[in-house]
């Protein structure tokens, strides 16, 4: 029982889990982009 109330609404988690991931991977994106700029 204590674990399923400590777990928040799965599909909330997921949409803010792929927000994240997209987030984070368009920085590391930018991040690559502007070291590929500096070393060129």
């Amino acid at each position: 029982m204590l674990k399923n109330k400590q777990i928040p609404n799965p599909n909330k988690i997921s949409k803010d889990e792929h927000e994240f991931v997209e987030n984070v991977s368009q920085s590391i994106s930018g991040v690559l982009h502007e070291i590929s700029v500096m070393i060129i």
